[in-house]
């Protein structure tokens, strides 16, 4: 099995993600795993960072404010589905 030493610049560590699955209940997870998760976590925050610029747009200023990370994380969250049973 190879080591994977590359040090990935990110807000999110892979030392720390271990100690959040592991919080969740996960005692283990494969470095591949932790890697992927990793990079999912980096590509959110850059859509979050692109709706948080289109959002500062709209509303005409060039300082990020607390309703502005408020909207926006509303904007990119899932929509919950709700079935009609009924039909």
């Amino acid at each position: 099995m190879e080591k994977n030493n590359q040090k990935i610049n990110s807000l999110v560590k892979r030392k720390t993600l271990n100690k959040i699955l592991k919080k969740a209940g996960i005692k283990r997870a494969s470095k591949k795993a932790i890697i992927l998760l990793e990079k999912n976590i980096l590509e959110e925050i850059q859509r979050l960072a692109k709706e948080l610029k289109q959002e500062m747009i709209i509303n005409g200023r060039e300082t990020l404010k607390e309703k502005d990370v408020i909207n926006s994380i509303n904007k990119i969250k899932p929509k919950k589905e709700y079935i009609n049973w009924e039909d």
